[in-house]
């Protein structure tokens, strides 16, 4: 594989963030030449593979990120949207969900996941699919009924009191 080098940033490095959690992620992107000869974007998601410490997280069980209320309407409708418009593309880009994050992160182990869901969700296949990825966005409404906790403003991640 070869890189096209940009006259001004040579392999034109940068650092991705994972996907799923928005961590900086153990490796480094080698973009070359960017249209315009642009450096790289740094702290951005380059891509939709799992960092190490997520992939281990979806090996024990099911990643949940809440989004905003609504958020998962208006990406179906991107999602089909981009379909539309890459109906006839010999090399289909692949449709890359980015909806309002707030801040929600669980693990379910995937039977509890699948328990809840299918109590929930009216369409089975829907379930099947985010039991496959390991991974789903729900929106905030969806997290609060089912019961996922929320860490209490002023906490750290164990429900202390965060020091100042």
């Amino acid at each position: 594989m070869s890189i096209p080098i940009s006259e001004q940033h040579g392999v034109n490095p940068a650092v991705p963030l994972c996907y799923y959690c928005l961590e900086p992620k153990n490796e480094v992107v080698l973009a070359g030449r960017l249209p315009g000869d642009a450096e790289a974007p740094q702290h951005h998601v380059w891509d939709m593979s799992p960092c190490n410490k997520c992939q281990d997280h979806m090996d024990a069980g099911i990643i949940i990120i809440s989004i905003r209320d609504g958020e998962s309407d208006r990406m179906a409708d991107e999602q089909l949207q981009h379909r539309a418009m890459q109906a006839h593309a010999s090399n289909p880009a692949p449709f890359v969900p980015n909806p309002y994050r707030t801040g929600g992160f669980w693990v379910l182990k995937a039977e509890a996941f699948e328990r809840i869901m299918k109590q929930i969700c009216n369409v089975p296949e829907t379930v099947d699919q985010m039991l496959k990825q390991r991974w789903c966005f729900l929106d905030d409404q969806v997290c609060e009924m089912i019961g996922l906790p929320r860490e209490q403003e002023g906490e750290d991640d164990a429900g202390e009191p965060a020091s100042e």
